[in-house]
């Protein structure tokens, strides 16, 4: 069984043309959002009886937080603790 091409744009062509497209208009939105600052969240408890435990975390990650904004950041960009 022979099977023969078709002449046109195959499918693999479209959905490859198409991610092009959706990448050339999509990258003016990444390279802006890469100026922003780097936001981390941090699961920890801040209150019951065990709450030192999370605020002494929460406080250690500030200080190395600032510790490496004051460096320059992470990549040229800062970070948030959110």
């Amino acid at each position: 069984m022979n099977r023969t091409r078709k002449p046109g744009i195959s499918r693999r062509a479209t959905l490859a043309f198409m991610g092009a497209g959706a990448a050339t208009f999509a990258a003016p939105w990444v390279a802006r959002a890469q100026a922003k600052t780097i936001k981390i969240g941090m699961p920890t408890i801040l209150s019951g009886r065990v709450a030192q435990l999370g605020t002494s975390s929460r406080n250690a990650v500030m200080l190395e937080v600032e510790k490496v904004n004051a460096a320059g950041g992470l990549a040229g960009r800062q970070i948030e603790m959110v």
